[in-house]
């Protein structure tokens, strides 16, 4: 199964660079569940993020707006189609974040018309508000009827409002029918409301996504089983986003066991930016680096890159 599924994220790359990260995201796959120590993890971890480096796919940034910002501005003008590209985050509500700056954009750029209706959607945090135009994509959060799945992608042709006070809302769906037919219908918000925009996603949630180019927000929250789905969507690129601060804690990180994860270790993950001090506690002592038989070369260099950082940021 494991290994199915290795082949399958992997054929999915149509570059060198891409091709090369994906093969480090899936190093050590097969490892026995809970046998992974921290220090075969910042190796692996290492490893990927240098793939990341070598592509020349990471923007770091001082700040989270400034990341987000540094995103937003290349995923608007990458040239794409928002069919062939997503933005990814770790949580809905950096996506809510994402599809409302990014909408934003596209109505500036005249590809989402400034007419909006507002809808109240349905959502796992409740009922929320929502403005939608024509030009919009949105996405379906539940299945409707025989006519869109949960995840599938849509853009809104027209909007009209019904006497209930709902709106009727047409749309296209992103992939046609299996006959090569469009896919079009109507619904109505008082029938139906559960969707949201469409331009952003969870890692998470797009498993399963093959777009041309992907525009990851990342911070330490991530571990090897994130870092792979989120750099194996994409075709072209998989671009990462992070503060600078964040870099050795998401590096050591992306090696970090999915079967392995105890709620200390969660804990240390979640406190960005300064997760890098707690962290380098976890890895063994700087001494473990002499002992030359109990390391792989890749992971001994890894520490030792790691030790440079910390030296060269005390100074």
């Amino acid at each position: 199964q494991c290994g199915a599924v290795y082949l399958n994220e992997i054929t999915r790359q149509k570059t060198e660079e891409g091709l090369k990260l994906a093969h480090a995201t899936y190093e050590g796959h097969d490892d026995a569940k809970n046998t992974r120590t921290w220090r075969r993890a910042s190796g692996i971890g290492q490893h990927i993020y240098e793939r990341y480096e070598q592509a020349g796919w990471i923007t770091q940034k001082e700040t989270g707006a400034e990341c987000v910002e540094a995103l937003v501005s290349d995923y608007l003008d990458d040239g794409l189609p928002v069919g062939q590209k997503v933005a990814l985050a770790s949580t809905n509500q950096e996506v809510l974040m994402l599809n409302a700056q990014i909408r934003r954009g596209l109505q500036r750029a005249g590809q989402v018309s400034p007419r909006d209706f507002e809808v109240e959607v349905k959502t796992r945090s409740g009922v929320q508000s929502l403005n939608v135009a024509v030009g919009d994509v949105i996405r379906f959060k539940a299945k409707f009827e025989d006519k869109a799945n949960n995840q599938e992608d849509a853009v809104i042709e027209h909007i009209g409002k019904n006497p209930l006070g709902g709106l009727s809302i047409s749309v296209q769906m992103t992939e046609p029918a299996l006959n090569g037919k469009p896919r079009k219908f109507t619904f109505d918000t008082l029938a139906f409301d559960q969707f949201i925009h469409g331009y952003a996603m969870t890692v998470h949630g797009s498993q399963g996504q093959t777009v041309e180019r992907s525009y990851w927000l990342a911070d330490a929250r991530v571990d090897q089983h994130i870092a792979a789905v989120a750099s194996t969507r994409a075709k072209q690129s998989a671009q990462i986003y992070l503060l600078k601060e964040d870099a050795d804690a998401v590096a050591i990180a992306m090696g970090k066991h999915r079967l392995k994860d105890n709620a200390l270790e969660e804990e240390r993950l979640s406190q960005s930016p300064a997760v890098f001090e707690a962290l380098k506690h976890s890895l063994e002592p700087a001494r473990d680096i002499n002992e030359k038989k109990s390391l792989e070369p890749e992971q001994e260099a890894a520490l030792k890159r790691l030790q440079r950082k910390r030296g060269q940021r005390s100074r």
